[in-house]
């Protein structure tokens, strides 16, 4: 049974905590972070409801349960939960949690300002206890930037005389005045506010842009995927996301690789092709390559007679597209000098407009076409060879034929179109829930065996479908409104297809295993 269904003074049993750590267990396996984060908080708001003397028997056991799970939803905690966390709860974690707690830690503080960083460094500094086996690695990460010494710059270089370097200062001058750096945080703060103009979100504005800041800031630094970006924005506002779907999700997700592009796109900008250079360089190789006598090597052309010759003859496919595929003759550099240098890059064919067939004449006795080639056929009506009539024999038909690869389209975006129309009728159809649940990612890893990218579009599309809609519009109803889930599944104006409870944690536990 989830954590959250636990309440009153039954979380005083021993059967209870018992069940709760294993629960706890399987989200931390699971890597469930909104589950962790959301029973995290019931656990926290249970305990504060007991008194002090019935609470002290049990607090050492839940505040062990709690930290583990405070480490898992650490990405998405608020700076007051993680200072608790590193303050109070290090001795109640084992040494295992080391790589995820550091993981953690580092995705908080990317999602944090540039400008707030140190600040925040120097108060984590200040908290952990250094006795804690936690220390050395946490204290290493929190270690403040290196401060980088004066650079040293010659004043007399031979290599450049005044001249020059009053050009080249100038120059410099120019450029800092044209070209004007790219702000990151203006780009995040930017999409973050188009993104609540659009999400129609409820919530105040501060703290939605602030939390759409933090993951948009940690997809600009690569911190997080573009899949994990669309998983954390789909989750419901109270568990840490935002509680984005559909088209809403969809731009989203548009809107912020449009910031990491070009974020991204300013550091890995090439340096400019000088076009200027390239004849100069072309006529110099030329010169290279020619030959002694002093007469340029006469590239081979097809004219025009070849190929009617060619088709009176019957040549094959294969025939055909060898000549076809021959180089034209580059246009000289100058007059004076011939060009014996092929291009680099392939020159587009010229299209032919098709002469009308010829008649059929007598092959030459030399030419033998390959048995896997199938001859003209003659038609009833005409007497005329036809060139579409052309073509390979069956035998090679092979696996990566257009009629297999287009079998193959329409298979995957069968699965993907089926995803994002999922209904609860269509999950009931499957069978029992945990049946349902394993073809749904069945489905999945057959668009993933296809690529990667068919397999985030179908999770994308499964995220958009009218049965995941359901579901999140019914935790949100009871996280939102503080009811219990059970009263929410039996309100018909909030449930009105009668999802079952079953029904609903098994598509929680569909959404945590679709990342």
């Amino acid at each position: 049974m989830p954590i959250i269904q636990y309440t009153g003074k039954t979380v005083l049993q021993k059967e209870t905590i018992a069940a709760i750590q294993k629960e706890s267990r399987s989200l931390v396996a699971n890597k469930d972070v909104a589950g962790a984060w959301l029973s995290s908080k019931h656990i926290k708001q249970q305990i504060a409801l007991l008194s002090q003397e019935e609470a002290a028997s049990v607090l050492p056991e839940y505040r062990r349960i709690t930290a583990g799970l405070k480490v898992l939803a650490l990405p998405v905690l608020p700076q007051e939960e993680v200072i608790n966390l590193l303050k109070n709860n290090l001795e109640f974690l084992d040494t295992q949690s080391e790589p995820l707690l550091s993981a953690g830690l580092s995705a908080w503080l990317a999602g944090q300002p540039d400008e707030a960083q140190e600040q925040i460094k120097t108060t984590f500094r200040s908290i952990i206890d250094p006795d804690s086996p936690f220390a050395p690695k946490l204290l290493s990460m929190l270690a403040p930037a290196q401060a980088v010494g004066e650079r040293t710059v010659a004043q007399a270089d031979d290599l450049l005389n005044a001249n020059e370097r009053a050009d080249i200062s100038r120059s410099s001058v120019k450029a800092e005045a044209v070209v004007q750096p790219f702000s990151s945080e203006n780009a995040i703060d930017s999409t973050s506010r188009t993104i609540f103009s659009f999400s129609g979100s409820k919530e105040s504005e501060q703290l939605f842009v602030k939390r759409t800041q933090a993951l948009v800031r940690s997809r600009v630094r690569d911190v997080r995927s573009a899949a994990e970006f669309a998983d954390y924005a789909s989750r419901p506002f109270a568990a840490g996301g935002l509680g984005l779907s559909g088209e809403t999700l969809a731009n989203a997700e548009r809107v912020t690789e449009e910031a990491y592009g070009r974020s991204h796109g300013i550091a890995r900008a090439t340096a400019p092709v000088q076009v200027a250079q390239q004849p100069m360089l072309v006529a110099t190789q030329a010169m290279n390559e020619q030959p002694k006598d002093g007469v340029a090597k006469k590239q081979e052309s097809t004219s025009q007679k070849e190929l009617d010759a060619l088709i009176q003859q019957g040549a094959s496919d294969a025939t055909f597209a060898h000549i076809l595929q021959k180089p034209a003759i580059p246009k000289p550099v100058t007059p004076a000098i011939p060009s014996a240098q092929k291009p680099k890059f392939p020159l587009p064919m010229p299209m032919r407009t098709p002469k009308p067939p010829l008649p059929m004449q007598s092959p030459k006795p030399q030419f033998q076409p390959p048995e896997s080639i199938r001859m003209p056929r003659r038609s009833n009506s005409s007497t005329k060879p036809r060139l579409d009539d052309v073509m390979p024999a069956p035998a090679f038909a092979g696996i990566n034929s257009p009629s297999r690869l287009a079998e193959s389209d329409n298979r995957t975006m069968g699965l993907s179109d089926e995803l994002g129309t999922i209904t609860l009728a269509d999950f009931r159809s499957l069978g029992d829930s945990p049946h349902a649940t394993q073809t749904i990612i069945g489905k999945i890893a057959t668009l993933e065996g296809e690529s990667v990218s068919q397999k985030f579009d179908g999770i994308r599309a499964f995220r958009a479908s009218p049965l995941f809609e359901s579901y999140l519009t019914i935790g949100d109803a009871s996280l939102s409104g503080g009811k219990k889930l059970s009263a929410v599944l039996a309100d018909p104006s909030l449930n009105s297809e009668t999802m079952t409870e079953d029904e609903f944690f098994a598509i929680a536990d569909l959404a945590s295993k679709l990342k």
